[in-house]
């Protein structure tokens, strides 16, 4: 209350009395809401204040649209425009008409990641090592990759990724871009198709021989009835099948051969190289040169011999003895090594009896090579 008492110079007085109301000033003293924002032009951010019962509230913004009414609420709902950095005011009025005083609020309007695309090879053969995946991203930003099918991936973390893919069969490659600020991206996905790597393996085929089998030898591999298989031989020639998983080899009749074999699939997945390395064409031959007594010995019988095509077989030879001029059994004499090329036999009655002797060996393949 005021109130005011006159006196005159009399002495004379009077007193007058009023009564005065006064209303509280709004004191708000903050907008709540979001104030880093992954901006979405289709996006509505609500903002609001805690003001007094019955206010209305002035509000301003800039970089943004206020899309809610009634304009004058204690809550709005923005919508803002561009990149960058956006700004928020109000001004409380009570009920009363008593202004607060101008509260703002500043927002940081971040970008969403946008990249589209994974880029890369998407269809390739198992085992493939050092394959590169990568998206085109914001800088400073960190990624979350998902390969399944590979057991090693390196840099998993940055916007390029070296994969070796371990497994075939089709699998869902994902990435997930988080800008520097916390903005989260789409997962972007591609399907990757990995072929099976051929599984050759060897069937038949043999590692020695001799003529007169020489000819038409067979030699067989497993592998995808879908596949070519690409032969290759030495020491002979290929009759038919190249292309096929069989083959018939026409070998020659001396020397070292072999057999190797690609499979490539109908993904044109290459295989390891596989075969027989080392196959034995065998064809030796014994000659005798000289069936003789000794020279000082009477009693001796010298035996000498020579080996022909000869790659180490036979590795031994038996000695075979009858008497000359009869149906006598003949009798083992001796076994020797082959490359001996010489054996003396003692104590022989060969002032009574004459001699045939044999020489008898064994070829790669067990065959019968004889004098």
């Amino acid at each position: 209350a005021l109130m005011v008492v006159e006196v005159t110079s009399n002495n004379c007085s009077d007193t007058l009395t009023d009564s005065i109301t006064v209303f509280p000033k709004p004191i708000i003293d903050s907008i709540y809401g979001d104030t880093m924002i992954c901006h979405d032009t289709s996006d509505t951010v609500l903002y609001y204040v805690n003001g007094f019962g019955g206010s209305s509230y002035a509000w301003s913004i800039s970089n943004g649209t206020i899309i809610s009414l009634p304009l004058d609420n204690d809550s709005i709902l923005v919508m803002w425009d561009t990149l960058g950095m956006g700004d928020l005011s109000v001004v409380e009025i009570s009920q009363d008409s008593c202004w607060g005083d101008t509260v703002r609020l500043n927002i940081m309007l971040n970008e969403i990641p946008s990249a589209d695309s994974i880029l890369g090879m998407f269809e390739m053969c198992q085992y493939t090592k050092g394959e590169v995946y990568s998206v085109s991203g914001l800088p400073g930003s960190s990624y979350i990759w998902n390969v399944p099918g590979s057991t090693n991936i390196i840099d998993d973390s940055s916007s390029s990724i070296t994969v070796d893919w371990d497994s075939a069969g089709s699998f869902i490659l994902t990435v997930v871009e988080i800008s520097a600020e916390g903005c989260v991206g789409d997962t972007l996905d591609s399907i990757v198709v990995i072929n099976p790597f051929p599984q050759t393996m060897l069937m038949t085929g043999d590692t020695n021989i001799c003529p007169p089998n020489n000819l038409g030898q067979a030699y067989t591999v497993s592998g995808y009835d879908s596949s070519i298989y690409v032969w290759t031989v030495n020491g002979g020639v290929i009759d038919t099948g190249q292309g096929t998983n069989s083959i018939l080899v026409d070998w020659d009749t001396i020397g070292m051969g072999s057999v190797s074999v690609v499979e490539i699939t109908k993904d044109s997945c290459v295989g390891d190289t596989i075969g027989w390395p080392e196959i034995i064409l065998d064809s030796p031959g014994i000659t005798m040169t000289v069936v003789s007594d000794g020279w000082l010995d009477d009693t001796d019988v010298e035996i000498r011999w020579q080996m022909f095509n000869s790659i180490g077989f036979p590795d031994s030879v038996t000695i075979l003895r009858r008497i000359n001029f009869t149906s006598t059994a003949w009798s083992i004499a001796a076994m020797v090594e082959a490359s001996d090329l010489l054996y003396v036999e003692t104590n022989m009655q060969t002032s009574k009896y004459s001699f045939d002797y044999q020489l008898i060996g064994l070829n790669a393949c067990l065959d019968t090579v004889a004098t």
